[in-house]
């Protein structure tokens, strides 16, 4: 990726290279698809490539969600909310939350529970095959919100579901064309997070 100090310099390098029909690498990142279901009915599609959030919303009370995975069901969560998240996605919000970092070229979904009421319901790493489901418990006393990469939001109703997958189209992002290594990806990490420095 671009660094922040040199961006303008290396985007007047990339678009000369696109005027003069030089290749420009490139490369893919995978999203997230929501679909938004009424008794197996679509009603909604939407699509996020850091992370769909699932929480309280504006109500100060605790939500109640029930989960599946891959048809299975997984537990009702009590807590502020739910983070699905890609690996392009674990170093925002989900990392906020408590979630792991993920390296991008790592094909796995991210569920970090915010807040949950019990402490034994800690982040998973899921393959990218499966499919998770998400709905409100009839427990529950406040109605869940959606949130797309922080961006649009919508209420989730009581007779809705929440499908969330692996999206088959991915996003591509224009590089600087130097292939990053393990080694500087730890290295970035390290920096840009201050990873395990002591104060002393």
């Amino acid at each position: 990726y671009f660094k922040p100090e040199n961006i303008r310099d290396e985007l007047t390098h990339m678009f000369k290279r696109i005027s003069e029909h030089k290749p420009v690498p490139v490369e893919s990142r995978f999203r997230l698809k929501g679909e938004v279901q009424v008794e197996g009915r679509t009603t909604r599609e939407f699509w996020a490539l850091n992370e769909i959030l699932i929480d309280r919303g504006p109500d100060p009370k605790v939500v109640r969600l029930d989960i599946w995975i891959n048809d299975q069901y997984l537990t009702c969560m009590h807590g502020d909310g739910l983070i699905v998240a890609t690996p392009t996605g674990s170093t925002a919000y989900s990392l906020s939350a408590g979630g792991p970092i993920v390296h991008p070229e790592v094909s796995a979904i991210v569920l970090t529970p915010i807040c949950p009421l019990s402490l034994s319901f800690r982040p998973l790493i899921l393959p990218t095959k499966t499919s998770i489901r998400v709905k409100s418990s009839p427990e529950s006393r406040s109605a869940p919100w959606v949130a797309l990469d922080g961006q649009s939001r919508f209420e989730l109703g009581m007779n809705e579901e929440l499908i969330i997958s692996k999206s088959d189209l991915d996003v591509k992002i224009i590089s600087d064309g130097r292939k990053e290594s393990l080694r500087t990806w730890i290295q970035k990490i390290k920096m840009l997070l201050n990873w395990n420095a002591r104060p002393f």
